[in-house]
């Protein structure tokens, strides 16, 4: 039966409230309806507030989130829904999985990480391991966080399917033309999280030759260095727009990682033509074509990173903008079309 015949529904789920999280849900909402699927996609919760405006649930509405999964467990099967993807972990779907299995519902959770990583506290490595259990399949962005899981919590790797990020849900039509810069542009953008080595990356850059290079540290979260030179901090939360627009005016997007799973901004750098260089910890190699989209510094130290960052700086690379060919849809294909 193809799948224009069939009436049962894709569930997707995301009860984050932004971020990477988010752009996923969209990517998958949009990648499912290139494929004529019939989608029901679940958003946070909202609830009006005393001005009119409508506000995300708080994570600690107790009463709100067991309203919403009641209604969605109830929506899902009334909906003659088949599969569901859960984007990302939030603290009130755990159990969601095994209740909808129980009706008869393919659950996939996307798993981003098989540990939690330095400075972040949920999901813990104990919900991890309950979330191996709330699903009747695995979907990673990484091998390396699929071998993870079978080594920490002894998942049948038969459960695993390792993906990689669809291409970003943005219209990279609307953003405006390449500013010519005076300098060139290093990059690094992010949470501002530990593990995305700021530290690292501002030792590096006190080894670097930094007469005609800006470095641009965007991103809230991270905390301005003021002993440093040639180097410009914008320490907000970035919209969609100003992340592909920083992007897209810097010569090079550095990850100077010191523990990774995968980066949802690496896509975004390909998709834009713009080249890489990131440490070799975790599945952030597996993102990169060494010399043809980026480089992987020999290590984590702040030397390899410089000289990486030199060579990288050195180079006329070439890389063509893909301009939305050859969408990639393979999650969405693979969750819809095999149990």
């Amino acid at each position: 039966m193809s799948v224009k015949e069939d009436p049962k529904k894709l569930a997707i789920l995301f009860w984050g409230r932004r971020g990477g999280g988010l752009e996923l849900f969209n990517q998958l909402i949009r990648d499912a309806n290139l494929e004529n699927l019939d989608v029901f996609a679940s958003s946070r919760p909202l609830i009006n507030q005393k001005n009119g405006h409508d506000e995300q649930v708080s994570i600690l509405n107790v009463y709100r989130w067991i309203e919403a999964r009641r209604n969605f467990i109830s929506q899902t099967i009334r909906q003659n829904v088949r599969t569901v993807i859960v984007v990302m972990a939030s603290p009130w779907d755990i159990m969601l999985g095994k209740k909808l299995m129980n009706s008869g519902v393919d659950v996939i959770r996307i798993i981003h990480d098989g540990k939690p990583h330095p400075g972040e506290m949920f999901p813990s490595k104990l919900w991890i391991k309950w979330l191996t259990k709330d699903c009747s399949r695995i979907f990673t962005l990484s091998a390396f966080v699929a071998d993870q899981l079978v080594r920490f919590y002894s998942v049948d790797r038969k459960k695993i399917t390792v993906t990689n990020f669809p291409r970003p849900a943005i219209d990279f039509e609307k953003i405006v033309e390449k500013v010519p810069q005076v300098k060139k542009q290093v990059l690094l953008i992010g949470r501002g999280k530990k593990y995305q080595g700021q530290e690292l990356l501002e030792k590096a850059w006190d080894l670097i030759d930094q007469e005609n290079v800006e470095l641009v540290i965007a991103g809230k979260g991270f905390k301005p260095n003021h002993n440093l030179k040639n180097v410009v901090y914008k320490n907000w939360w970035m919209s969609n727009l100003e992340l592909v627009s920083e992007i897209k005016n810097s010569d090079l997007v550095v990850f100077p990682y010191i523990e990774a799973s995968q980066s949802g901004t690496i896509p975004i750098c390909k998709e834009l033509g713009i080249p890489v260089l990131v440490t070799p910890v975790g599945g952030l190699f597996e993102q990169v074509d060494m010399n043809e989209t980026g480089v992987i510094s020999k290590s984590t130290s702040a030397s390899h990173i410089a000289m990486s960052i030199s060579d990288a700086l050195a180079r006329d690379w070439g890389i063509p903008k893909s301009q939305g060919r050859n969408v990639e849809r393979k999650l969405i294909q693979i969750a819809w079309n095999q149990k």
